[in-house]
């Protein structure tokens, strides 16, 4: 079938560069753009890397409108077997020695401390699931104050009710609070971005000066 308005991607969106080398391609049953095209029994897939910058990336990518759709109803996926609070509550008490958002919020303490005295105690989250980084990082680095962007509205309703945080309920773009942040946090997130060169760009401009 066809599929919708996924668009091909002809041009690195890193670099600019139109040489890029097939790594691999194939079919497969995603259930997650399955979201999408409920009918369609397989995907294609055409991974490339860039010949110039080295970005590896999949030609076949949403459009805006089957990104919404697919963030949207995510959670029938995500949490086929345990509520949003559920998940909130096994991540957020995996022992410290075993927490890899422990490990995050210790490197992120010392980046801090490396860098000295910053501008300010604001923290933007984009992308922050269920609020379970924001969390952690708060008990390591309780003299900040969170916000958070998430795009499926179950997981951007637990973080705000759970850590009475205030929380921009969809996709990310830069002025959503009408502050500048003195750290900009991007877990397991850029990867999600169809521009991530642009988007970087957007983030930049939430950063405060001598912001990390």
């Amino acid at each position: 079938g066809k599929l919708g308005n996924m668009v091909t991607v002809e041009k690195c969106k890193v670099c600019g560069c139109g040489e890029s080398k097939t790594l691999f391609t194939g079919v497969q049953k995603d259930p997650y753009y399955q979201i999408v095209y409920p009918k369609l029994e397989t995907i294609p897939m055409n991974w490339v890397a860039c010949q110039k910058c080295g970005l590896t990336y999949r030609k076949e990518q949403l459009d805006d409108k089957e990104n919404k759709l697919l963030y949207e109803n995510y959670r029938k996926i995500m949490l086929k077997k345990e509520s949003a609070e559920a998940y909130f509550n096994r991540i957020t008490t995996i022992p410290d020695d075993k927490s890899e958002n422990y490990s995050r919020a210790l490197f992120l303490k010392s980046m801090i401390d490396k860098l000295g005295p910053l501008p300010g105690n604001a923290h933007l989250d984009i992308g922050t699931g269920a609020g379970v980084f924001i969390h952690t990082f708060l008990r390591v680095c309780p003299e900040f104050k969170s916000y958070a962007v998430e795009a499926t509205p179950v997981f951007a309703e637990t973080c705000e009710r759970l850590l009475k945080i205030k929380v921009f309920k969809g996709f990310y773009r830069c002025n959503l609070f009408d502050t500048k942040f003195t750290i900009i946090s991007l877990l397991q997130v850029l990867e999600h971005f169809n521009d991530p060169k642009e988007s970087l760009f957007h983030v930049s401009k939430d950063l405060d000066s001598g912001g990390l």
